[in-house]
């Protein structure tokens, strides 16, 4: 009888074994690059009479050069592109494992120091806020243009002051802001409801920390949401390019391509 119980035993014990999900395991980073397929393209400046409120404040310290296509001449690094995670079935909505490792402040910040947003690019998730900061001596307008149940709003800013914005929900674009006192300035908010995402710095490189292990898809887009990533043989989408997580390990996708538009 006994013999019986403990064959039974280990029968049930090996069919728990079975049915159990493996535990959810975490790779290192996913890291790249982001860079021009093409002789790199000059950064171009702002011209002078587009600059017609505050011009001396705003011109105090030379030229005012675009974020809109920002590439390193040695690199050609592209800066402020996104890359961001999405599961193997390409849908943003699907939700991700979170790493409980990941610790994110509980706000990002977007200044106004000298008549242009710093960063270009902000990625937040849904549970974080914005500080909208203008640490310049004239003031700004924060104008965020939400849809989809994100702010939108447009606030005076005064000098050296700053206004928190919360109300955030992910979504698959991102919102742009402007300043309506100083037309030529832009900047975009990506919102998720993961923290594996990256912001290009300015070598085009990009490091998504602590994401888990498994099978998923990588989308790299330019700041203003243009697609860059795809599969071999394939248009660059909204479902960008697949890649398996190794746990315990550095995944590198290598050089990610940004082909110049057609003239």
């Amino acid at each position: 009888m006994n013999l019986f119980r403990s064959a039974l035993t280990l029968f049930a014990a090996v069919v728990l074994a079975h049915a159990a999900p493996a535990q959810q395991q975490w790779g290192q980073s996913i890291k790249g690059r982001v860079v021009f397929d093409g002789p790199a393209p000059k950064r171009e400046a702002i011209p002078n009479d587009k600059i017609d409120n505050d011009a001396k404040f705003c011109l105090s310290k030379g030229p005012i050069m675009s974020d809109d296509l920002v590439v390193d001449e040695k690199t050609k690094g592209v800066r402020w592109c996104v890359a961001y995670l999405l599961a193997e079935d390409g849908k943003f909505e699907t939700k991700l494992p979170i790493n409980p490792a990941i610790q994110l402040p509980k706000s990002a910040l977007l200044d106004q120091p000298c008549c242009m947003f710093e960063p270009h690019v902000v990625c937040i998730t849904s549970k974080q806020t914005l500080i909208a900061r203008n640490s310049a001596e004239v003031p700004h307008n924060t104008n965020i243009a939400g849809t989809g149940g994100n702010p939108s709003m447009n606030p005076l800013i005064p000098a050296k002051k700053e206004l928190e914005v919360d109300g955030w929900k992910a979504a698959p674009s991102p919102v742009p802001v402007n300043c309506t006192i100083h037309k030529w300035m832009s900047a975009y908010v990506y919102i998720f409801d993961h923290p594996y995402f990256a912001v290009s710095n300015e070598k085009g490189e990009f490091e998504i920390k602590n994401p888990p292990a498994g099978k998923y898809r990588l989308v790299v887009r330019q700041s203003d949401g243009i697609w860059i990533a795809a599969d071999p043989g394939t248009a660059p989408s909204k479902k960008g390019m697949a890649l398996e997580v190794k746990a315990g390990a550095v995944t590198d996708v290598g050089d990610v391509k940004l082909k110049p538009e057609a003239p």
